[in-house]
């Protein structure tokens, strides 16, 4: 894979950037990220981690006015002198003609899908008035994931496009953004993965150990890639790396689900913070609905559609502040079934905990 290289100088480059100052501006690139080459700092693709960040930050003391100013107007992220590149911006922007926007687009029956998702929440209206802190910033910042993996599946469409490899290397950029590193999609999916009992793997390019769908997931930008950075690219080779990009997104958002589905039930108190104290199950809740709704276009490729159904009757029917260990198991059950329609290994590759 031409973009997975482990380049022990250029990580060390990297290593030492992050080692000697906090802030941002010393990570000035090339860099080898997660084993995948950066040729040159992508700040317009890693400062959207900052802004998820920073509007968490606001959340958690449950200043929602803060964070909707983040996403409105921006905070990390400048175009040029004039312009602040501003995730509201990127969710409302349409984008008909790549494929992953049409897929989400026409699930959701509206060109501002994303906005429609992180509206209520963030504002506190529609379906979450009167909500409690814990459930609105739960399901905010499952949106905010939702976007980064939208903002990076739009480069790669970019590029198959035009065509052209690089914008692969911008997708890949948004995702494992080494500015505000421990807060970007990357880490914030392995710490799930490691909650699903799965075992990191060891990664045979960086030989460190990561979660082993983010490794696939680098693995599908790499090969993305490599399919168009080629005089004539084929057909099939870009959709392999499609189905490998989608596949992981889908077990990663399926982790999620899991993962909170589970803290509905066994979410210990010193976890809380002073956002969620109040509500701390039913957030967990907020976070399992949000996921399942990030997963429909993704799991509307899957023909076992009664599972669909009965994973959407369970979150229906079961909306209370605490979900039985019942309730878990037909969860999981139906999602296994989901996962293993899609050619996805659900025991080794999305969940491996009891319940």
């Amino acid at each position: 894979m031409a973009r997975c290289q482990f380049m022990l100088l250029a990580a060390a480059i990297a290593v030492f950037a992050f080692a000697a100052s906090p802030t941002s501006a010393l990570i000035e690139g090339p860099g080898v990220y997660y084993g995948f080459e950066l040729p040159e700092p992508f700040y317009n693709y890693w400062n959207y981690t900052s802004d998820v960040k920073h509007m968490a930050e606001a959340m958690v003391k449950n200043d929602f006015a803060t964070a909707a100013q983040i996403y409105t107007k921006g905070k990390n992220n400048r175009r040029n002198e004039t312009h602040m590149r501003t995730m509201e911006e990127g969710a409302v922007r349409n984008r008909s003609g790549e494929n992953f926007f049409d897929m989400y687009s026409a699930f959701f029956n509206s060109i501002t899908y994303l906005k429609d998702l992180v509206d209520p929440p963030l504002y506190g209206n529609g379906s979450f008035a009167g909500a409690c802190c814990g459930e609105r910033a739960a399901a905010v910042e499952i949106y905010n994931r939702l976007w980064l993996v939208m903002y990076a599946q739009h480069e790669v469409d970019a590029g198959v496009r035009i065509p052209a490899a690089d914008e692969a290397t911008h997708g890949f950029a948004v995702v494992a953004s080494p500015v505000d590193m421990a807060d970007n999609y990357w880490e914030w999916i392995s710490r799930y993965s490691a909650k699903a009992c799965l075992r990191p793997m060891r990664d045979p390019i960086t030989r460190e150990r990561f979660a082993a769908t983010m490794i696939a997931y680098r693995n599908g930008f790499s090969a993305m890639f490599d399919a168009l950075n080629v005089d004539t690219p084929a057909a099939g080779a870009i959709a392999a790396a499609y189905k490998a990009l989608y596949d992981q997104v889908t077990v990663q958002f399926m982790q999620v689900l899991l993962v909170e589905a589970k803290l509905t039930v066994f979410s210990p108190a010193k976890d809380a913070n002073a956002c969620n104290k109040a509500c701390l199950r039913p957030a967990h809740k907020a976070a399992v609905d949000a996921a399942w709704k990030a997963l429909g276009p993704l799991v509307a490729r899957s023909n076992a559609k009664s599972s669909i159904a009965a994973v959407t009757k369970l979150l229906a029917t079961f909306p209370g502040k605490r979900w039985k260990v019942a309730q878990q198991k037909q969860l999981k059950l139906h999602v296994s079934r989901i996962a293993v329609s899609l050619g996805i290994d659900f025991k080794s590759q999305v969940y491996k905990c009891a319940v």
